[in-house]
């Protein structure tokens, strides 16, 4: 009897305690002291299904981008850096691309732009023919343009709740989030500097063709509003 007594008491002890812990909002302490855990967990598994389309989306912008810009290259007489596109393009069309592949080709995307704005002063000096593989350039290039923007708003929203995963991620499972995460991660800040870079390029490359009387429409047409 003694010991039912002394158990029922404790009994009743806990269940005041937890009472007042709820009625002052200690429940998440009582928790934390358990080790359970009332926070919201990411969606890794939706993070990382949104990060393969972001991937699949970022290979077709960069076939855009760079097939138009070794039309460019081409048209300014650079056939070995043209080459040296077409090769990277063919790659990219294989499908199943990794992300050292796609790495390579972002890195090759701004180095092609840097080549072709240092040759815009020497643009003129091109004959007809040239300044109209150029025009024909400019359609695919405002596509790759238009492509990209989007995936950068796409990519800064993904970003946003990535990193979020990765703050609120628990130290048992943070590499393994890193890890899941890792291209969105690493890509996704490169993509806004792209989109300027390339866009900067377009304008200037189809006030060139205005100036020369070139075919500009469809371009401009794709471009809209950007």
């Amino acid at each position: 009897m003694k010991r039912f007594s002394i158990l029922l008491c404790t009994a009743l002890l806990v269940l005041s305690l937890a009472g007042m812990a709820s009625a002052f909002g200690l429940s998440s302490v009582a928790s934390g002291v358990s080790g359970g855990d009332d926070s919201p967990k990411a969606d890794i598994k939706g993070l990382n299904s949104e990060q393969a389309k972001l991937k699949s989306r970022l290979v077709s912008a960069l076939v855009h981008m760079l097939d138009a810009q070794g039309k460019v290259l081409d048209a300014t007489g650079d056939k070995d850096a043209a080459g040296k596109v077409a090769n990277q393009v063919e790659s990219l069309k294989k499908g199943n691309v990794q992300d050292e592949e796609i790495d390579k080709s972002v890195a090759l995307t701004e180095e092609n732009n840097k080549a072709i704005s240092e040759k815009e002063s020497s643009m003129s000096d091109l004959d007809k023919s040239s300044k109209q593989k150029l025009a024909k350039a400019l359609p695919p290039y405002a596509m790759g343009v238009v492509d990209m923007t989007k995936l950068s708003k796409d990519f800064t929203n993904w970003l946003d709740r990535a990193q979020s995963a990765v703050s609120s991620a628990s130290p048992a499972s943070l590499l393994s989030v890193k890890d899941n995460l890792a291209f969105g991660l690493d890509m996704a800040p490169k993509i806004p500097a792209i989109c300027s870079q390339t866009l900067s390029t377009t304008q200037k490359l189809i006030a060139f063709c205005k100036q020369n009387k070139l075919e500009t429409s469809g371009a401009e047409e794709a471009l809209g509003d950007l």
